[in-house]
């Protein structure tokens, strides 16, 4: 009996510790302290690029980031265990070198809209600042530095 005792004892101080740790503010640099960023992309490229941060359970992934026909498009794949992604108004809350995006559509959702695809494209081949966001306390910074 007092082997079960200490047994459940153990696990639930381990679930305890697990939740506190899962649930520690996080800022908006990534895990090593700077802001992610891209140095480059190319014209069409079949290149693909990866780049990630997270932020209160969020992960918001940058998967995929080209130039084509004029455009900037940027492939994100978000993922988390709380909101329903496909329902914020990402659209509206995200900009590209302060320019808004001429679309932004779902390419696939999981979950009830926990795990989403997307793409959002913007007007021109952009680099500076990428600002995705979800809702007013989820907002995701990347730096996309272009050479050219």
């Amino acid at each position: 009996m007092r082997t079960g005792f200490v047994t459940i004892l153990i696990l639930v101080i381990l679930g305890i510790g697990i939740g506190v740790y899962t649930n520690r503010p996080v800022d908006k640099q990534n895990s090593f302290g700077k802001t992610p960023t891209i140095e480059s992309f190319s014209e069409k490229t079949a290149e693909t690029v990866s780049l990630s941060d997270s932020k209160d359970g969020v992960t918001v992934e940058i998967s995929d980031l080209r130039f084509e026909d004029g455009k900037t498009i940027a492939i994100l794949t978000m993922n988390n265990h709380i909101y329903d992604i496909s329902s914020m108004d990402v659209e509206g809350l995200s900009s590209f070198a302060n320019k808004k995006p001429l679309s932004y559509k779902i390419l696939n959702t999981k979950m009830g809209g926990h795990h989403v695809e997307s793409e959002i494209t913007f007007e021109g081949k952009l680099s500076g600042n990428l600002v995705i966001g979800l809702n007013e306390d989820l907002i995701f910074n990347f730096k996309i530095n272009d050479d050219i």
